[in-house]
């Protein structure tokens, strides 16, 4: 079954990195979650508190246009004014999810409430990469979320956390040995929480440095 899991979550600051599944690096996952299985907020429990009135599913490739536009929302509630975001970013975001469905085991997980709306979305997969990968995967297996994104008046009550959750259980399925994201300040509490942690990461504003020359 799919466990629960913030408010409005960007992949704006520096990564944090949470531990892969029990065992640690290189032992198998647990199965991969039912994909149709539901988690009732009434059965989630954040921090010994019940949270009533949500469930999260799984998402299905009819869910991609949704996940788009809470993709691009996310951007927009962290102060990236519109005229920043490509015109093209529904097919971007499409074109995207589509790809690391076939290639890295993208799965996507939807945020109900009881009566059916949708609030809240995130996504995962394996991570691509951003250099040659020379190690096996017993010893390095990375997973990435991304997109975590709750509507503005059903924050606080958990459903980030219960979004995260899910993506962990499935990265974990997959036998990835870390997950990692990027947060921003709002979502920050909630990957502490869940026992991410900062990384060696370093980042420098090259049109800043530009600017001072």
């Amino acid at each position: 079954m799919i466990r629960e899991n913030v408010s409005g979550n960007s992949d704006l600051s520096a990564p944090l990195w949470g531990r892969g599944g029990p065992g640690g690096a290189g032992q198998q996952g647990p199965s991969a979650p039912d994909p149709h299985a539901v988690l009732t907020g009434s059965e989630a429990r954040v921090a010994g508190e019940e949270r009533p009135g949500f469930a999260i599913r799984a998402g299905e490739p009819g869910d991609d246009a949704l996940i788009a536009e809470h993709f691009r929302q996310m951007w927009r509630d962290n102060a990236v004014p519109e005229d920043r975001i490509c015109e093209t970013w529904k097919e971007d975001v499409l074109a995207f999810v589509s790809s690391a469905r076939q290639a890295l085991q993208y799965r996507s997980f939807i945020a109900e409430l009881a009566g059916g709306k949708v609030v809240g979305s995130a996504s995962c997969q394996l991570f691509a990469g951003l250099y040659p990968n020379i190690l096996q995967a017993k010893q390095r297996k990375y997973g990435y979320v991304w997109g975590v994104y709750v509507e503005p008046d059903c924050r606080k009550r958990g459903i980030a956390s219960a979004l995260t959750r899910a993506t962990l259980d499935h990265l974990r399925a997959i036998a990835c040995t870390h997950a990692l994201l990027h947060a921003s300040p709002s979502g920050r509490p909630v990957y502490d929480a869940l026992g991410f942690q900062p990384t060696n990461e370093m980042r420098l504003d090259l049109a800043l440095e530009q600017k001072k020359l």
